[in-house]
């Protein structure tokens, strides 16, 4: 019964950031949840990433999302796409119930584990990041299987369970390269003397993974993989400042959106602070150290990383959720006892509540499009041309065009960190808006189809590309969206 309560709750949180925002499962989930699914939907036609389009990371979550891509072939692109986000919902889901199980074999006590899964179940972090198909889920998923095969491996003494915790380890790395410091850190918790006899077995599975997920990328085109998973991430410019990062870090700036400069900038230090107290809590408990040490290690990763967005909160949960449930031990697992009936109640019912508020605060999650209303008008276009995947989604034209052989970038703006990538004499990125290169590229690419359907502002498509490519006149207009035709545009030289 503490599993499907620790689920339903996660469950419900999640959910409901979707159901409780404008645009509810028809609507834009944003830019990188329509990349991943288009990637893989590519895949599933024999395009590969990095040798036939740009894809910023490991090819993990690709082959993650291909079984929803395939739905999405058959039964349509909208349907797909809602199954893989549902997935990867229920999948946050079982991460928390892997928190109170990974917690309980660490022998910490049954209340402290459901506490520990509780805080993962409803932290803003993991709420806000796993309500829809991305990276942090699918790969904390494989941190806490590979955590789970180490501490039963430390309990029963299985010779395989080693191979097990390196081969999800480096599965995660292969999801994220931000993972590879977390296989590093298990890595060299092996060097110890109690450990070392399984450094070997651990060492495998990871390369084994490793090998096995990006091997077949790598060969069909190094280079191109190189430098996208490795060279231009970290080539990335600092987008946010500390301040800023810390309030999404720790969910205040989710939560309590509206606060004041003042206070959002001293209430996550607070956070910080009882957080590194727990850490400290926490490392009194033997058990609880190695997570003790991925927090550090993983903090510091979002730390120096160069970009930011609130969804990298939750590359911290698990192991920020085990060192509280280690923590919490320390003051007494008996004060919680999930065997009766009504204390499961009362903590079901108070985690629900925790969610509701921090979901029912008005969001734009997932923003309102009228796709439905589009989607006959381009339903006869033979190929349908976008600023992102995710309009392509939603008209229903991503797989129809894959089919039909047109042009797909999956990663329009990712080419500006690297093929399209103009920089100002301070190695600040030139804004896209502005860089020639790109709108010059952006124009061919997006007047090669039939019509054109833009989605985000934030592309930076500028104002000569988009009145070039609204030169056809418009197919279909719904909600200040339009479905334009296309012409072969022209850009004038002197603008961007």
């Amino acid at each position: 019964m503490a599993y499907a309560a620790v689920f339903a709750v996660a469950f419900l949180a999640r959910i409901l950031t979707v159901l409780t925002s404008s645009g509810g499962f028809r609507g834009s989930f944003g830019y990188d949840a329509g990349v991943y699914y288009a990637a893989a939907d590519a895949l599933t036609f024999g395009r590969l990433p990095y040798r036939d389009f740009v894809l910023l990371h490991p090819p993990g979550i690709v082959l993650a999302v291909t079984p929803f891509a395939a739905v999405g072939r058959w039964f349509g692109d909208d349907i797909g796409f809602t199954a893989g986000n549902l997935g990867f919902m229920a999948l946050g889901a079982v991460n928390a119930v892997l928190v109170v199980l990974v917690a309980s074999r660490m022998r910490v006590g049954r209340g402290a584990a459901l506490a520990g899964g509780l805080l993962y179940a409803c932290w803003p972090g993991s709420v806000g990041a796993e309500y829809m198909i991305r990276l942090e889920p699918l790969s904390n998923a494989l941190v806490l299987c590979g955590l789970l095969a180490y501490v039963t491996a430390r309990r029963s003494g299985n010779r395989w369970l080693p191979v097990v915790c390196g081969l999800c380890f480096g599965a995660a790395a292969s999801v994220k390269i931000w993972w590879s410091v977390p296989l590093l850190v298990m890595l060299a918790w092996h060097l110890a003397a109690g450990r070392r006899r399984d450094l070997g077995r651990v060492a495998a599975g990871a390369g084994a993974a490793l090998l096995a997920v990006n091997g077949p990328f790598f060969l069909a085109a190094p280079a191109q993989m190189w430098h996208m998973v490795v060279t231009e991430q970290l080539g990335r410019p600092r987008s946010l400042p500390l301040r800023t990062e810390l309030g999404e870090l720790t969910g205040i700036l989710q939560a309590f959106p509206h606060l004041g400069p003042t206070a959002a900038t001293v209430l996550p230090v607070v956070v910080v602070v009882l957080v590194l107290l727990t850490l400290a809590t926490a490392w009194r408990v033997p058990a609880a150290r190695l997570v003790v040490v991925l927090t550090a290690a993983q903090l510091t990763v979002l730390v120096l990383s160069p970009s930011w967005f609130a969804s990298y909160a939750d590359y911290l949960a698990p192991a920020v959720s085990l060192s509280l449930a280690a923590a919490a031990s320390r003051f007494g697992s008996r004060a919680v006892r999930p065997a009766r009936a009504g204390a499961w109640l009362s903590v079901a019912a108070c985690a629900a509540l925790t969610g509701l508020v921090v979901t029912a605060v008005p969001n734009d999650a997932v923003t309102a499009f009228p796709g439905t209303r589009l989607a006959p008008a381009v339903r006869g276009v033979r190929c349908v041309m976008s600023d992102a995947p995710m309009g392509l989604i939603m008209v229903d034209a991503l797989s129809r065009d894959l089919g039909n052989g047109c042009p797909n970038w999956v990663d329009v703006t990712g080419r500006t960190y690297g093929v399209d990538a103009e920089r100002l004499p301070d190695g600040m990125p030139v804004p896209r808006t502005e860089n020639g290169r790109w709108q010059r590229d952006l124009l061919g690419y997006l007047g090669s189809g039939d019509a054109v359907l833009f989605v985000r502002n934030a592309t930076g498509v500028s104002r000569a590309t988009r009145a070039a490519l609204r030169g056809g006149g418009v197919l279909a207009e719904a909600q200040g969206h339009a479905v334009y035709r296309t012409r072969a545009p022209t850009l004038s030289s002197d603008e961007p």
